[in-house]
């Protein structure tokens, strides 16, 4: 509950926030475990208040599989396809290549859910090596990544609906002495 009504209250005074959570989302539902399920806490409760997921895989075999699993358990999760931005880093140049990647990435998630619709528009980011320097040195990343993922996602956040109402969960100051407590 303490950190469900802190994230509540994040929300109610942020009109964005971002969190970088792992794709752990089993319960004790899934696995009867509450260790488990506590541990997952965060990313369960993020994923579910979020208007968008952003599920980063990189272009790899590994990446492609690793990316898929976690589409599969987003919406396993019961986060919304049109809800989830998916992003494949380091992505090859070719077009061809590349939507053989989003092929795959469609065929994988469909061979585990029968409902994989709205996921399989895939955003590719050709990474620079200018990029792994400027996460390593305090620097401005470089305007090519930003410039594809900023649109990306302002445009999925256009396109929902806000999850959260947020105006009404202001916090309202308590004046002092309005509590009928005395000293």
């Amino acid at each position: 509950r303490a950190f469900e009504a802190t994230s509540d209250s994040l929300l109610a005074r942020h009109r964005l926030g971002v969190a970088d959570v792992e794709a752990d989302l089993e319960g004790v539902d899934e696995t009867g475990s509450t260790d488990i399920a506590d541990r997952n806490l965060a990313a369960r409760a993020v994923t579910a208040r979020a208007d968008i997921v952003v599920a980063v895989g990189d272009a790899s075999l590994h990446g492609v599989q690793s990316l898929s699993r976690t589409l599969g358990d987003l919406l396993d999760h019961g986060i919304e396809p049109e809800r989830i931005l998916t992003v494949v880093n380091r992505a090859p140049r070719s077009r061809r290549r590349r939507a053989a990647i989003t092929r795959a990435i469609g065929d994988l998630v469909a061979a585990r859910r029968a409902a994989a619709d709205g996921v399989a528009g895939t955003l590719h980011i050709a990474i620079s090596r200018s990029l792994e320097t400027a996460l390593v040195d305090p620097a401005r990343l470089p305007g090519s990544f930003a410039s594809s993922l900023g649109p990306a996602v302002r445009a999925r956040l256009d396109g929902v609906p806000p999850r959260s109402g947020t105006d009404e969960l202001l916090p309202e100051p308590i004046a002092p002495g309005s509590l009928g407590l005395t000293d």
